[in-house]
């Protein structure tokens, strides 16, 4: 439980930053800076990487790469999840579900470039 209490400070300096200070209580910053987190990691899976000059074998390396990175994530996600259904405060428990749907949005960020 010690690392969704970092997640939710984490997640409320993104939004003091993103505001240039902190207004509104811990909760209201806590939910702001998790959809700043989650609006950005959607733009940077919706980038694919320029690689255009590199061989066959060295881009099936890559493409691999991304399917374990993926694969991980998806695992944190299954964490996130099952530590979500265990816990009894709900601001931990809505701090845990962003975070798995966090990690699955990377996960498909991953997995979209390999879909071809």
């Amino acid at each position: 439980m010690g690392s969704a209490l970092v997640f939710r400070a984490a997640f409320a300096m993104i939004a003091d930053k993103a505001a240039g200070a902190a207004s509104g209580s811990h909760e209201q910053r806590v939910h702001r800076g998790t959809k700043i987190a989650l609006d950005d990691a959607s733009i940077s899976c919706g980038h694919r990487h320029c690689l255009g000059g590199l061989g066959s074998a060295a881009m099936n390396e890559i493409r691999e790469a991304e399917r374990d990175r993926a694969r991980r994530y998806r695992d944190y996600a299954d964490e996130c999840r099952r530590n979500a259904a265990e816990t009894k405060d709900s601001g931990i428990r809505t701090t845990l579900m962003q975070l798995a749907a966090l990690y699955d949005l990377m996960a498909d960020g991953l997995d979209a470039p390999n879909s071809n």
